[in-house]
C-alpha cells in the first residue's frame, strides 16, 4: 500500500497534531509533544516542535520528519546541554488509522546507530 494513498486526508499542511512515542511493555516511558506540520520540497512530513524543553541546565528542541516515500522518520534533537545536534533514525510500517480517524499508530524499528531504542510505537494524533 502507497502510504499517502493509504491515508490521503489524514496530514493537512499547517494542522497541529500530538505525536507520543512510547513503548508498548512499559507505558511509563511516553514523550508526548505538539507540533505543526509542513511538507518539505521532498514531500516529506516535517513535524515543526511548538515546544522546547527548558531545564535548569539547558534547553532540548526535538523535530520528526516522516518519509512516506522510503516508510522512515528521522527525529532531529538540538540539546543545548551538550552542545549538539543529534538524529534518530526509525523504520515505520504502513501505520494503523483508528475508528475515529484521528489517529494512526505505527510501529517503529530504531535504524542503524540509533542512539534511541526505547520507543517502539509512535502515535500521530490530529488536534
Amino acid at each position: 500500500m502507497d502510504f499517502l494513498n493509504g491515508h490521503p486526508d489524514f496530514f493537512e499542511d499547517n494542522a497541529y497534531y500530538v505525536i507520543s512515542e512510547y513503548n508498548t511493555d512499559s507505558r511509563d516511558l511516553t514523550d508526548l509533544s505538539t507540533y505543526v506540520v509542513e511538507r518539505d520540497e521532498y514531500e516529506n512530513l516535517v513535524f515543526k516542535n511548538l515546544y522546547t524543553y527548558i531545564r535548569s541546565d539547558g534547553n532540548v528542541h526535538k523535530d520528526i520528519m516522516l518519509n512516506p516515500k522510503s516508510l522512515q522518520i528521522e527525529e532531529r534533537i538540538e540539546d543545548s546541554r551538550i552542545k549538539k545536534c543529534y538524529t534518530n533514525n526509525y523504520k515505520i510500517d504502513n501505520g494503523t488509522l483508528s475508528l475515529d480517524e484521528r489517529e494512526l499508530v505505527f510501529n517503529i524499528t530504531p535504524g542503524e546507530w540509533n542512539d534511541s531504542t526505547g520507543f517502539n510505537v509512535i502515535s500521530i494524533k490530529k488536534v
